[in-house]
């Protein structure tokens, strides 16, 4: 399990959420904005959403768009805890593949 700060959950974008919780598994700064996730391998806490939900409702969105953007976008709230905690399933992390070179033999 991953413990993130409530600053690091405040916000009203889960992609930032997801690379915070990518630092929290060890990638460098560098590596985590080239990261792609599959938030169907992520569970998170209670309190993890609750701050994802207060920050939008500062920045005035309403119940309705909160709402969507979990069921669309969002992990599963599956840990009963006040505290930001992610688990993270095999697959969450999706790294961008590299190219190959290929050497062409000319004759």
């Amino acid at each position: 399990m991953i413990k993130l700060t409530r600053e690091d959950c405040h916000t009203t974008s889960l992609l930032g959420i997801y690379q915070n919780i990518a630092r929290g598994l060890g990638y460098g700064p560098r590596k985590v904005k080239q990261l792609e996730f599959n938030c169907t391998k992520l569970s998170v806490s209670r309190g993890l959403a609750e701050e994802f939900k207060s920050a939008a409702t500062e920045a005035e969105w309403d119940k309705q768009e909160i709402n969507t953007v979990f069921l669309l976008f969002g992990p599963k709230i599956t840990i009963d805890s006040d505290d930001c905690i992610a688990e993270v399933e095999d697959g969450f992390v999706i790294e961008p593949k590299r190219e190959r070179l290929v050497k062409v033999a000319h004759a």
